[in-house]
């Protein structure tokens, strides 16, 4: 899998509802606030990062606007299928769409 690159100068502008998420390191299992345990065999499908940055949100068919629902600096659990590594400042991060973020950790 190739990453894309970016050099120090560069900022990522994230469009619709992409986020930007920092991995953090893997643990045997994780609780969220309300007492769901993902053991460490799922963790295999799914990720735990920091969010970055945010996209803007994205427009519905009918013209709504949805804004995003995470915030920079919240702990989220995200599906691994869906990520698009980059590199940037030096740290491989990696690009989801809100709705592949499946909770916040509080």
């Amino acid at each position: 899998m190739s990453k894309n690159n970016t050099t120090q100068k560069d900022e990522i502008v994230l469009l619709g509802d992409r986020v930007l998420i920092k991995l953090l390191d893997k643990v045997d299992y994780t609780k969220t606030s309300s007492g769901l345990i993902v053991a460490a065999s799922a963790q295999d499908q799914v990720e735990r990062g920091t969010v970055v940055a945010i996209g803007l949100g994205r427009a519905t068919e009918y013209g709504n606007f949805i804004y995003p629902t995470v915030r920079p600096g919240d702990t989220v659990i995200f599906s691994s299928f869906a990520k698009t590594p980059v590199l940037h400042n030096g740290e491989t991060m990696y690009i989801v769409t809100e709705p592949n973020i499946v909770a916040i950790i509080k």
